[in-house]
């Protein structure tokens, strides 16, 4: 099975520590003890003090102070320790990025695997986004904002006569006044900021020049507008951005800046003199003193230089770690809990086609409206909508089981083909709408490069949501070529979409340091930042939805365009992006199956041991313990009795001594013999009530590098595309739209009558007819519906427009009131009509549409009220499919072709006489032909030929008429039946068979 849905597309970046496993301090303190502690601090500072400070000045200004002598309380010297002892043990047991404890260096694919870790070492210094952020909103607040350019931030929304932008903190709002309108419509492209205050000068003269500049700045200052001394989040040198916005402002003639502008310009180019140094060792003294010119501009808590390391490392690795790392993406996706997409997409998905109908075009922003449309989806800041409940699938509990066996016999989970389809039968999953493209990141365990060479080797794999994720952000640093040609080609979901790279400035601005990339794809997606991409930029202004029967669609709303956005950070979208970005990202693969971390399921959530997950030689999941407070004594035990506890925990559940401590993303390598270490665990739990321990590879086993690391590789699918199933006509709607009770301009009243499923025949063939004639013979029809929020209930439309309106609106409520005293029906209540343009045509293919459906509730009202002598339901329904297609497509033959050739004949329990008097009615032709079995019915069906007929005839020519005849067919079943997916297909079924057996009639008669 491994290795059918992506393949490997191009080149590696190895992230590793800086120092080999045996390269980490042995001599632990006691951390109960702060005498000891100050000790070992005095040992191990100088050698710690630059790798610390760079990781956080605060911590490394207090150690100073206490190897000093200051007087510190015990508590801060225990504190201290252990966060040193955090840093050392992190420095040699986690790969991850970070300062100058892990770095990263290019890495290739050939026929031969070798590796050179050297000691030349460089690192590549910029300044710290927080650090930056803070001198940008003071010189936003200062003199030279008069100077520069600013734009109206577009991720700012309009909700109820206000204006909202959100924040790292929330959200901030201000009343839409007209000075703020003049802003938000002058400022919708750059305008420099004096012109702005010019032009509202003009506007609203008696204000004041100075009022006009204050509340401006205050636009600015709570981020509603956009200065041009921020850089586009694709601007990698964003300090160097500043300095040159800064002289073109002409900063240096200011008497408030000047100083400032130069010693930014002095900080910039220092920078850059560092960046060439050829080594590590060479930077060290320079770099200390940049960072105190820095600290003493913008003090900061943290160091406000952030720093790449790059390895000085040579690695090659066998092929067949890329083909294994491209079975990995296909078995993770595969076994993925959701292959058809998260629940609360799929929720969004069916309300979005609920207000605005399938192959409807809606501005983004309207259905993005909380009040006017249909907000964001559940778990979204501000969302109304509920949270689908997590359900255990057939999946989780055939996994689990597989699980509970494996704890039984080794610990370990060897998945193989056949368990896997085991585990995954009937779970709906589609290869062509897969994640189009990925990151693998994994850990090599061979002993030897000679192992690794003869194919002796595991990987350790953890997926990542995108190429780039785990590695676009270190390409400056790099300067890998053949990595920046794997981000620029990365595949887009569906046939036809265009990749755009997504770019906006995170929530907290230190997020900065992770999400600021070059550009790598000719369109750029900006939000809430100065436009810099020329023609080649969008907006979201740009940008509408459409719904498919699979999903939805992201559009350029000028050309219909598909848009995949792309984004190549690590960030977590859900807690450090804008919803808007967080909502785009997502929406291209929120109906597809997603490249996941392996899953066992929420039954599993609790369990206090999981087995090793294996594939092959891919280890899927690591061995795993969840360690809870309760498990061990609290605080007020002694340390000693407290790890004796630990130990008879770790020998009850086989828990190693070496392990990983997990804590989302970030791990920590601990021996929990080592009473430091098992005192940095006893601290985790206290403070989260929870450890995850995972089990830990032996330093042998990573015998061929000796560190610990990780590989990570790109994967793009490797099929075709998913088909984007747009219909080839697309029809305008906006929130606006629709028949809203009471308009007197409304060409139709929908109102709702709820009632129980039983009793809706009788509603249709007793109740109908009475409103029809209170009602005049107005025209009127009706749906039966049912949806989560709603029980079932039947939509009726009534046409009110003209000067009978209030007339209708009145006999309407005299009705209500007789079903609720007869008991016919519950709540009845007036809704918004929504029409489905989009599945059905606008203008005047709508009005005949509707006519249709008219003309189908009158065969629907007949057919419950007087349904034909001697003929089964099911056989009346499956003609009335045939009768249809034949009036709506033109004939028996095209009807007889669609059937046979559309319709999937899934295997269906249907009663032999059912089929058999079908089939024998069928072969005498058009089925309303039959008068003298049809009845009443057969004049009906005649009156909806006509109203197919001419409803065809206005439908626009590129209109998909076989996609149309399904959705006619599914609501005339709806109408006559009710809802239920199964009977329905077994009635298409019958209908199948009646055109097969009408086709095979007439191939019998002789020409």
């Amino acid at each position: 099975m491994g290795g059918t849905l992506y393949r490997p597309a191009g080149p590696a970046l190895l992230r590793a520590a800086s120092r080999p496993l045996d390269g980490v301090v042995s001599d632990w303190p006691v951390l109960e003890d702060a005498a000891a502690c100050r000790d070992w601090l005095a040992r191990v500072w100088p050698q710690a003090r630059e790798s610390v400070g760079l990781a956080s000045g605060a911590l490394a200004a207090r150690v100073e102070q206490l190897v000093a002598g200051r007087p510190v309380t015990d508590r801060r010297v225990r504190a201290a320790a252990a966060t040193v002892v955090r840093y050392l043990v992190r420095s040699g047991g986690r790969s991850t990025p970070f300062a100058l404890f892990a770095g990263v260096a290019p890495a290739q694919f050939g026929q031969v695997a070798s590796v050179r870790i050297g000691d030349r070492h460089r690192s590549t210094l910029r300044a710290d986004a927080a650090w930056l952020d803070e001198i940008v909103s003071r010189l936003e607040a200062g003199p030279v904002l008069a100077r520069v350019e600013v734009v109206f931030n577009s991720l700012a929304v309009q909700r109820a006569g206000r204006l909202v932008v959100p924040r790292a903190d929330g959200h901030v709002e201000i009343p839409l006044t007209p000075p703020v309108r003049l802003v938000l419509d002058t400022a919708r492209g750059p305008v420099r900021f004096a012109e702005l205050a010019d032009r509202l000068d003009e506007e609203f003269a008696g204000v004041g020049r100075e009022r006009i500049e204050a509340m401006l700045r205050q636009l600015v200052a709570e981020q509603f507008l956009t200065s041009s001394l921020r850089a586009p989040m694709t601007e990698t040198a964003p300090l160097g951005h500043l300095v040159a916005a800064l002289q073109r402002a002409g900063a240096c003639d200011l008497a408030e800046v000047g100083l400032l502008a130069d010693e930014l310009a002095a900080i910039h180019a220092r920078l850059g003199e560092l960046n060439a140094a050829p080594e590590l060792g060479a930077q060290a003294g320079p770099r200390a003193d940049l960072i105190a010119v820095m600290d003493r501009v913008s003090p900061q808590q943290r160091s406000p230089m952030a720093v790449d390391l790059v390895l000085d490392c040579d690695l090659h690795l066998p092929v067949s770690v890329a083909s294994d790392l491209a079975v990995a993406a296909d078995v993770l996706t595969r076994l993925g809990r959701e292959p058809l997409g998260p629940a609360a997409w799929a929720d969004y998905h069916r309300r979005f086609v609920e207000r605005y109908g399938v192959d409807s075009v809606v501005p983004l922003i309207d259905v993005l409206d909380e009040a006017s449309g249909l907000g964001y989806p559940a778990g979204y800041p501000g969302s109304v909508l509920p949270i689908p409940a997590v359900t255990v699938s057939d999946r989780d509990q055939r996994l689990l089981a597989l699980a509970w066996k494996a704890l039984a016999d080794n610990g370990r989970l060897e998945l193989t083909d056949a368990l896997i389809e085991h585990a995954t039968a009937g779970d709906l999953f589609d290869p062509r709408f897969i994640q189009p493209h990925g990151e693998i990141a994994a850990r090599i365990h061979a002993r030897s490069i000679e192992a690794l060479n003869a194919g002796d080797y595991l990987l350790a794999v953890t997926p990542a949501r995108a190429t780039g994720t785990l590695s676009a952000r270190f390409l400056p640093a790099t300067r890998d070529v053949s990595m920046a040609d794997a981000y620029g080609a990365v595949p887009a979901l569906h046939e036809g979409a265009t990749a755009v790279q997504l770019s906006c400035p995170p929530r907290f601005a230190r997020g900065q340091n992770v999400a600021r990339l070059p550009q790598f794809l000719p369109e750029v997606l900006a939000l809430g930042e100065p436009p810099s991409h020329g023609p080649h930029g969008l907006g979201a202004g740009d940008l509408a939805l459409t719904a498919t029967g699979r999903g939805l669609l992201l559009l350029e709303a000028a050309t219909g365009r598909i848009i995949d956005p792309q984004v190549y950070h690590a960030l977590a979208l859900d807690r450090q992006m804008p919803s808007l970005a967080r909502f785009l990202a997502h929406l291209p693969r929120a109906f597809a199956a997603s490249l996941t971390a392996f899953d066992v399921g929420p039954a599993a959530g609790a369990l206090p041991h999981l087995p090793e997950v294996r594939y092959g030689r891919i280890i899927l999941a690591p061995e795993r313990w969840r360690l809870h407070t309760v498990d061990l004594p609290g605080l007020d035990v002694p340390a000693a009795a407290w790890r004796g506890q630990l130990a008879q925990w770790r020998q009850q559940l086989r828990c190693p001594e070496l392990v990983e401590l997990a804590d989302g993303d970030m791990t920590l390598r601990l021996d929990l013999t080592v009473p430091a270490h098992a005192t940095i665990l006893r601290g985790h739990l206290a403070g989260k009530g929870l450890a995850v321990l995972n089990r830990a590879v032996p330093g042998e086993e990573l015998g061929w590098i000796g560190r610990a690391h990780e590989v990570v590789a790109p994967v793009f699918r490797a099929g075709p595309p998913a088909p984007n199933k747009r219909a080839a006509v697309l029809v305008n709607r906006v929130n606006a739209d629709g028949d809203r009770p009471g308009d007197p301009n409304a060409r139709w009243l929908s109102v709702r009558v709820h009632t129980h499923p039983t009793a809706m025949d009788d509603l249709i063939a007793t109740h109908l007819p009475d409103l029809r004639a209170r009602l005049d013979g107005a025209p009127l029809w009706m749906v039966r519906y049912r949806n989560n929020e709603q029980t079932d209930h039947l939509r009726i439309r009534i046409a009110t427009r003209g000067p009978n309106h209030a007339a209708r609106v009145t006999a309407l409520g005299a009705w209500a009131t007789t079903l609720a005293r007869t008991g016919a029906a519950g709540q009845v209540a007036f809704d918004t009509y929504f029409p489905e343009a989009g599945r059905y045509g606008a203008g005047a293919a709508l009005e005949a549409a509707e006519a249709v459906f008219c003309a189908d509730t009158a065969a629907a009202i007949i057919a419950l009220r007087k349904p034909p002598t001697g003929l089964h339901r099911d056989t009346v329904v499956a003609l009335l499919m045939l009768d249809i297609a034949s009036a709506f497509l033109g004939g028996m033959h095209p009807a007889a072709d669609y059937l046979t050739t559309r319709v999937i004949a899934k295997p269906q329990t249907i009663n032999h006489r059912v089929v058999g008097e079908t089939t024998r009615l069928a072969r005498h032709g058009v089925p309303r032909d039959l008068p003298h079995l049809l009845g009443e019915l057969a004049d009906a069906w005649a009156a909806r030929a006509k109203a197919l007929i001419v409803y065809r005839a206005a439908l626009p020519g590129q209109m998909d008429t076989v996609t149309v005849a399904g959705s006619l067919l599914h609501l005339s079943y709806n109408r006559h039946r009710g809802i239920n997916r199964d009977h329905e297909a077994a009635c298409l079924r019958l209908a199948r068979g009646a055109a097969l057996a009408w086709r095979n009639s007439q191939q019998a008669v002789p020409a």
